[in-house]
Order: C-alpha cells, then sequence, then structure tokens
C-alpha cells in the first residue's frame, strides 16, 4: 500500500486528485493540504510514502514547502505538480530532490504510474531533462 498526501490551494484539483488516487487498491490518500502550514500537520501525521505538490500555493511556494516537509519526513518522496510547464521550475524542483515533476494537463493515468514509480524509488527528473532546460 502507497500513502500519499496531496497539497494544493484550489479545492476542486485537491478533491480531484484524492478521488482519482483513492480508488486504485493499492493507494491510500492519507491527507489533503491546501498550504505550508496544514502540508506541514499531514506529514507530520502521516509521514506517507509520496507527497503531491502543487508548485504554486497561492502567493506561497509549493518549493518551498515542500522542502519544509522533508526535513520533518525525509523519507516522503516528493512529485511536484503545476500547470505550468516551466524550465525554471523544473530545475528548482530537481534541487530540493522532487522526483518528479507532473503537468496538471496530463491524464489520470499518468499521475497514478508516476506515483506508484516514485514510490518504488525511481527518480523521473533525469539530468538529462535538466540540460534540456
Amino acid at each position: 500500500m502507497t500513502t500519499v498526501a496531496i497539497c494544493d490551494d484550489h479545492a476542486m484539483v485537491r478533491d480531484a486528485l484524492a478521488g482519482v488516487l483513492g480508488m486504485y487498491p493499492d493507494m491510500d490518500v492519507v491527507g489533503v493540504a491546501e498550504s505550508r502550514e496544514t502540508l506541514h500537520q499531514v506529514i507530520e501525521n502521516s509521514h506517507p510514502d509520496v507527497a503531491v505538490i502543487d508548485i504554486r500555493l497561492g502567493h506561497d511556494s509549493g518549493i518551498d514547502a515542500a522542502r519544509e516537509m522533508r526535513v520533518v519526513s525525509p523519507e516522503t518522496k516528493v512529485i511536484m505538480l503545476t500547470s505550468f510547464a516551466d524550465d525554471e521550475y523544473l530545475v528548482q524542483a530537481h534541487d530540493m530532490g522532487a522526483y518528479a515533476f507532473v503537468l496538471k494537463s496530463g491524464t489520470p493515468d499518468e499521475l497514478v504510474a508516476t506515483v506508484r514509480s516514485v514510490a518504488s524509488g525511481n527518480m523521473l527528473i533525469e539530468d538529462a531533462d535538466l540540460n534540456a532546460a
């Protein structure tokens, strides 16, 4: 069973992500958060295998939230989620230790496959991706 935490500042996105991941018997959404503060609480209480974190949390940074989360739960693997295919974000996500960078325009199947792969320890942000950025 892969435990997953979700952090996005939009309720509809949080609910949709939790609904998609919750449909799979090998995944358990252990918490949802809308901000850096609530993510910290979710992570501290559940220490999930994977955290899916929006790169922009309103006027806040999901990358900073992920960096802080890793102090509390260094074993939790991070997937950064975004609407923006921005090279700078990809580099920042890699530098903070994210395992993957997923676009919101992707499919639910792609998200599920990414969560499973990252939970297995696969780093999906490759140096080749960064060299192309």
